[in-house]
């Protein structure tokens, strides 16, 4: 059958896929599209792979084969790596027993623990107890101070995996860390009241005093060191009761760089505004640094 779409990659696009398949820090569909169109490109191969060449070396299916490679001829590289939805219309993202289940849960106590649980066909769901988004539960590791669930923290430490391998996703780490790191106070204890503290001060100098990332970055490790020294005495902020309205599952589903940075930019303003009570304090803070 002869390919109506076919595949030529330039050398600065096959460079770039080749990366991403080689640190393996993407999504799993991005990573089986990159593969895909390392396996199509007709421009370094004699030996030309069909779709169902392709599709049975990468253990999926031909119609995904098939989208890839018109996505990329017709739309280009982001949208052949990163599917985006179609906008105008409305998806569910729960079957209707999934959506009986969360009313259920909303309409009902809370459990003790404070968590809240629910699943879908595919995955349970957790509330993270401290961002309160719905996330993966996953059994791994968490933070020992923030107050992240397992599921949480794995999908942060995906986001910094790709902003650690990706310039163009790390520009706005800075503000990543300290998003998070607000978003997640804790209890009450030193390392967590340390943390809430230097990490609002880093916000507050990058969005209200426009400092730039690495000077705030200099910052944090110069409070750190007057905290530890006895110069500078944190206390515990009450964290607000609503952590903001963007959270890691926002920032871990952009489809692409510059939505990265915009979201986490957003995600930042809107952390630092939910914790509006306590800003006169935290430019106290601060005013000694500008």
């Amino acid at each position: 059958m002869v390919c109506r779409y076919i595949v030529k990659l330039s050398a600065e696009e096959r460079v770039r896929l080749e990366r991403l398949v080689g640190t393996g820090k993407r999504a799993a569909a991005a990573l089986t599209h990159a593969r895909i169109l390392l396996k199509a490109d007709s421009s370094t191969q004699d030996d030309k792979w069909d779709e169902d060449r392709i599709a049975e070396a990468l253990d999926t299916s031909r119609s995904t084969v098939y989208r890839v490679r018109k996505e990329f001829v017709e739309e280009g590289l982001e949208a052949a790596l990163y599917r985006k939805r179609p906008t105008g219309r409305q998806y569910r993202k729960l079957d209707g027993a999934g959506e009986a289940h969360l009313i259920a849960l909303a309409c009902s106590k809370a459990p003790e623990s404070g968590m809240i649980t629910t699943s879908t066909k595919h995955m349970s769901l957790v509330m993270c107890p401290d961002c309160k988004a719905m996330v993966p539960d996953s059994k791994g590791p968490v933070h020992p101070y923030l107050g992240a669930s397992a599921g949480c923290w794995k999908l942060f430490g995906e986001v910094l995996a790709t902003e650690y391998t990706d310039f163009q996703y790390g520009k706005v780490h800075r503000l990543t860390v300290d998003a998070y790191a607000v978003q997640h106070p804790g209890k009450s204890e030193r390392r967590a009241i340390q943390s809430v503290n230097i990490h609002l001060v880093a916000l507050c100098l990058v969005l209200e005093s426009k400092m730039p990332y690495p000077n705030a970055t200099r910052v944090l490790s110069e409070l750190t060191k007057r905290q530890k020294e006895r110069q500078e005495n944190f206390d515990w902020l009450e964290p607000p009761d609503n952590p903001g309205k963007i959270t890691i599952i926002d920032i871990h589903a952009a489809p692409d760089a510059e939505t990265h940075c915009r979201m986490v930019q957003e995600w930042a303003l809107s952390v630092y505004h939910a914790w509006g009570q306590h800003h006169d304090r935290i430019r106290a803070l601060a005013r000694s640094f500008l």
